[in-house]
């Protein structure tokens, strides 16, 4: 199976770093996408779980809204090339 994880916050990262090699161990294939959110990308390093971020953080209400629509559009393009049987995160 492919499955596609979008990791938007930390706590996301510690489950998703139990979850994946467990993933791996029966075969799955994973693509995580991840959001530059406080440690996130250093939990996912941690944890050794390969990730892609999208877009660059917003920190304004304008750039929060830019990266919204950047993540997404990546995302959709991203999702039609991996063409995955599960999505999963959270918003």
């Amino acid at each position: 199976m492919r499955i596609l994880i979008d990791v938007s916050h930390p706590a996301l990262a510690h489950v998703f770093g139990q979850v994946i090699p467990a993933f791996h161990a029966r075969g799955h294939q994973t693509l995580v996408v991840a959001r530059d959110k406080d440690v996130t990308l250093s939990l996912l390093d941690a944890h050794g779980i390969a990730h892609q971020v999208l877009a660059p953080a917003g920190r304004t209400q304008r750039g929060r809204l830019r990266e919204l629509l950047v993540r997404e559009t990546r995302l959709l393009a991203l999702g039609r090339r991996f063409r995955p049987d599960l999505i999963t995160g959270t918003s």
